[in-house]
C-alpha cells in the first residue's frame, strides 16, 4: 500500500469517527451537545484536525443527515420489496416510522433548515416513497406528509409513538376513496405550494 493510499484510508476513516461520535452524543443528549471542543475530548483529536475535516458543526449535521437518508430509503426499499402489493403502504409506513424513533438526532438532521442543499437529501426519500407506492391512488402524494408529521409530533413528545397502531392508520387512510380524498386534500395543497416556489 502506498503512503498516499494509505493517509487518505487514515483520513477517512477519522472522517467516519467524528460523524459517528457526533451522531452519538446527538442521540443520547441531543444535537445542542454536539461541540468542536466535545467531539475533540470524545474522540482525542485536535480541534484544528477536526476542522481539516469539517468546516463547521452544520457540515457535521449533513454528514449524518446523508447517512441517515441512506438507511432510511434503504429501510422503505427493503420493506416494499419484502412485502405483497396490498400490504405495502403499511409495511412502508412501519418501517419509516420506526426508522425516525429509532434514529432521533439523524431524522432530525435530514430536516434541519440549512443542512440539505438542493434538495438532494429530500428527493431521495420522495423518491423512494413514490416507488413504493406507485400501485395506490394519491398515495404516494399523501404517504410522506403524513408519515413525516407522526415523526414530527412522536419526536417532539406531543403523541406516544407506536408504530403498529401509526402505521395501520395512514395504511387505512390511502385505501379506496379514502386515498382520492387524501390526494384532494393534501395534493391540491402541496401543489398550490410548490406553484409559489421561486423559479431558481
Amino acid at each position: 500500500m502506498s503512503v498516499e493510499t494509505r493517509r487518505q484510508r487514515e483520513r477517512q476513516e477519522r472522517r467516519r469517527l467524528i460523524v459517528d461520535t457526533a451522531r452519538r452524543i446527538a442521540q443520547t443528549e441531543g444535537w445542542e451537545a454536539v461541540t468542536t471542543r466535545r467531539l475533540a475530548n470524545d474522540i482525542e483529536y485536535s480541534q484544528p484536525v477536526l476542522y481539516s475535516h469539517f468546516t463547521s458543526k452544520t457540515a457535521i449535521m449533513a454528514a449524518v443527515a446523508a447517512d441517515g437518508v441512506t438507511e432510511l430509503v434503504h429501510a422503505i426499499d427493503e420493506a416494499a420489496h419484502a412485502i405483497e402489493p396490498a400490504d405495502r403502504i403499511d409495511a412502508v409506513a412501519r418501517a419509516y416510522l420506526r426508522y425516525a424513533a429509532t434514529h432521533r438526532a439523524v431524522y432530525e438532521a435530514i430536516f434541519t433548515p440549512g443542512i440539505d442543499s438542493g434538495d438532494a437529501h429530500t428527493a431521495r426519500i420522495r423518491d423512494a416513497l413514490d416507488a413504493a407506492a406507485t400501485e395506490r391512488d394519491g398515495a404516494a402524494l399523501a404517504l410522506w406528509p403524513l408519515l413525516h408529521g407522526i415523526a414530527s409530533l412522536a419526536g417532539d413528545r406531543h403523541i406516544d409513538y407506536t408504530d403498529t397502531d401509526h402505521a395501520r392508520a395512514v395504511a387505512s387512510l390511502l385505501s379506496g376513496e379514502r386515498a382520492r380524498t387524501a390526494r384532494l386534500i393534501v395534493g391540491g395543497k402541496l401543489t398550490r405550494a410548490k406553484a409559489k416556489t421561486p423559479a431558481q
